[in-house]
């Protein structure tokens, strides 16, 4: 594979132009070999097209969008070969790869919206009371969804706390006392020690984990697969009940990202509610 940098060109008046560096030819390459007639700027546009539909919804910046779609492509880039042997025609090639920079857009933006808004007040933007106003309406629909993961959380009861509490330590976020007392009460410290122990970085370790807290707390014997299959259909019923209308299109990453804001269970839910 030909080494190259997807970056950004400052052009001064013109603003920054997405170029390619070597790997434009090898972006070309790929896409001709997706479809023939497929060439490389609708592979651009249903990047920016996807990154779009979550600057629309507020989940990214605008002053980002061409940041996220660089990393996208980029990420397409390093993955073409994987991507290129998956697609077997059993969807529309634009569809397959929308899928594609979906899946990629919101890893981007897991790994990067805790920096979006913590940049500092004398920047040029901050200056700007339209950027002020917008950035107010992005605040406003992270708070509207993370209100409403955290009502169907609390619609679930005790299922409920122990959802967030292994949600909380499956995608590695903080943990506080009060998260695992809500589900596991007196057993706490032990829970606890078992969910700090280690780090955890592979999947089926952190599913191990999860079963031996599972059947500490609810005197059972379950294997780790049997936490996993929970895990997996309690995530898709809260994204079904997420993604409430066609503006909304929420995936187990942007979850993640919601999850990461949702207040502790001591900030969330009444003791009464979990007894």
């Amino acid at each position: 594979m030909v080494e190259g940098r997807i970056g950004w060109h400052d052009s001064g008046n013109a603003g920054k132009k997405l170029f390619f560096c070597r790997n434009f030819s090898e972006l070309e390459q790929s896409s001709n070999q997706l479809a023939g007639s497929f060439n490389v700027e609708q592979v651009i546009e249903l990047a920016r097209r996807v990154t779009g539909r979550y600057v629309a919804r507020g989940v990214i910046p605008p002053r980002d969008s061409e940041d996220v779609t660089s990393a996208m492509l980029e990420k397409y880039l390093k993955k073409q070969d994987q991507i290129l042997q998956s697609f077997v025609g059993k969807a529309s090639l634009t569809t397959y790869l929308t899928a594609v920079f979906n899946r990629m857009c919101c890893e981007v933006i897991r790994s990067e919206s805790r920096h979006w808004y913590a940049v500092s007040d004398n920047e040029d933007y901050r200056a700007n009371d339209d950027k002020g106003c917008h950035q107010t309406e992005i605040d406003t629909f992270i708070a509207s969804e993370v209100a409403l993961l955290s009502r169907l959380i609390k619609s679930l009861g005790v299922e409920g706390a122990k959802l967030l509490l292994l949600v909380r330590f499956f995608y590695q976020l903080k943990i506080n006392p009060e998260d695992v007392y809500h589900w596991t009460g007196d057993l706490t410290p032990g829970i606890l020690e078992q969910l700090q122990s280690g780090q955890h970085t592979t999947k089926g370790e952190r599913y191990a984990v999860m079963a031996t807290v599972v059947n500490i707390a609810e005197k059972k014997n379950i294997r780790p697969d049997a936490v996993r299959m929970w895990f997996n259909k309690q995530m898709e019923v809260l994204l079904c009940k997420l993604n409430h209308d066609a503006s909304v299109l929420h995936t187990r990453e942007t979850l993640a990202v919601l999850f990461e804001r949702l207040p502790h269970a001591s900030g969330m839910h009444k003791p009464d509610v979990f007894e």
